[in-house]
C-alpha cells in the first residue's frame, strides 16, 4: 500500500508539472519509451504424405530492430525512430533530431527510469545540444503509467498474428501500424 501511495503521489506531481506545458503553445510534451521487434523463422506445421520422412532445415537466426517512440500528448501523433541499440549513444542523436524538428519549441519528455535515461552523457548534453529538452523520469516499476506503452501494445497486438517473410517487412508493417493513427492516451 505504501509503494502504491508513493506512486500515486509521484504521478500527481508529474501531472501538476506538465499541466502548464500542455496548455502552452511553445511546449511539446511527449511520453517516450524504447521497444524492440524480434524476427525469427518458425515452422509450426509440416504436412507430408504418409510414410515419407520429414527433414526440416531452418536457419534459426534471430534478428531484431529497436525503436524509440514519442507520443505527443497534445496531438496524439506518434513519432518513431529506429535505434541500433537502446543506450545513451543511440538515444542522444534521436533527442537532437527531435530538437531540430521543432526548433522553436521547448520539449518535455516523460519516460521510464532506465539507467541510460539518466546517464552522464545525456546529462552533459542537456547543457548543450539538448538545452531545449526537459526530462521527467517516471517512478521505477510503473510501466503502465507511460502512455507510450499503450502504443507499443497496440502495434504488437496488431502485428502478432500476421507472419511476415523478413525483419524488414515486419519493421515496415509495425512502423505503418503505430504511426498511421493518432492516440488519445493521456498521462
Amino acid at each position: 500500500k505504501e509503494l502504491f501511495s508513493k506512486y500515486l503521489s509521484f504521478r500527481e506531481e508529474i501531472k501538476k508539472e506538465i499541466r502548464p506545458m500542455l496548455k502552452d503553445v511553445h511546449w511539446l510534451v511527449f511520453a517516450a519509451d524504447e521497444s524492440r521487434i524480434v524476427w525469427e523463422t518458425i515452422i509450426r506445421r509440416l504436412w507430408l504424405p504418409k510414410g515419407e520422412k520429414s527433414i526440416i532445415r531452418v536457419e534459426r537466426k534471430r534478428r531484431s530492430q529497436s525503436f524509440l517512440g514519442f507520443l505527443n500528448l497534445k496531438s496524439g501523433e506518434e513519432l518513431l525512430f529506429p535505434l541500433s541499440w537502446q543506450k545513451q549513444d543511440t538515444i542522444i542523436p534521436v533527442l537532437e533530431e527531435l530538437t531540430r524538428r521543432y526548433p522553436d519549441k521547448r520539449i518535455c519528455v516523460i519516460w521510464d527510469n532506465a539507467k541510460f535515461h539518466k546517464g552522464k552523457k545525456i546529462k552533459a548534453k542537456l547543457a548543450t545540444t539538448l538545452r531545449d529538452i526537459h526530462l521527467i523520469n517516471l517512478p521505477p516499476y510503473a510501466p503502465d503509467t507511460n502512455p507510450q506503452e499503450h502504443v507499443w501494445k497496440y502495434g504488437k497486438d496488431k502485428l502478432a498474428n500476421n507472419q511476415r517473410g523478413s525483419l524488414e517487412e515486419t519493421v515496415s508493417a509495425f512502423t505503418a501500424l503505430v504511426t498511421g493513427r493518432t492516440y488519445n492516451y493521456h498521462f
